[in-house]
């Protein structure tokens, strides 16, 4: 395997980038969201090589402290692609990238799209974890979970 230095170097240092991001995120304020703690029935991982076939928005949320989160929902998905073949569909909303939180503050679609640019030109595979809050997709509840899990709450639920 004949691998080029330059760009294992940097998809080392975009995953070094995004891991200092988080950590930075999780140590200066509370709001970063771990996606484990939203109910299993709400959330799915994938696995895929490039392409995805998914277009991204950014959104806002409000965190209890004042802050702002920037998550990213799907806004359309190519059906013949490795996204529309694994499930994923319009309204959902990503919240993982390779096991890492992606709901943190100063985390949004300039980074996650780097991220994911940068996995797929050094010819990796990449997890994404999302929420589905209803079986038509949508973000409906998901305001209210990531408020929940940022005040402590224990019950979570979702509007069906």
């Amino acid at each position: 395997m004949n691998r080029n230095p330059s760009t294992t170097s940097a998809s080392t240092t975009q995953s070094s980038l995004l891991s200092t991001t988080i950590l930075r995120a999780s140590t200066t304020t509370p709001s970063v969201v771990d996606p484990t703690l939203f109910p299993a029935s709400t959330i799915y991982t994938i696995k895929s090589p490039a392409p995805l076939g998914i277009v991204l928005s950014e959104f806002d949320i409000s965190t209890p402290e004042g802050g702002v989160l920037t998550p990213l929902e799907v806004s359309d998905v190519s059906e013949g692609l490795n996204g529309g073949r694994l499930g994923v569909r319009a309204s959902d909303v990503v919240i993982s990238l390779n096991g890492l939180p992606l709901l943190a503050p100063g985390i949004g679609y300039d980074v996650i799209i780097e991220a994911i640019t940068t996995e797929f030109e050094a010819g990796k595979e990449i997890e994404i974890g999302f929420f589905r809050g209803s079986a038509n997709g949508g973000v409906e509840g998901f305001e209210g979970l990531v408020e929940a899990i940022l005040g402590g709450d224990e019950e979570l639920e979702v509007e069906q």
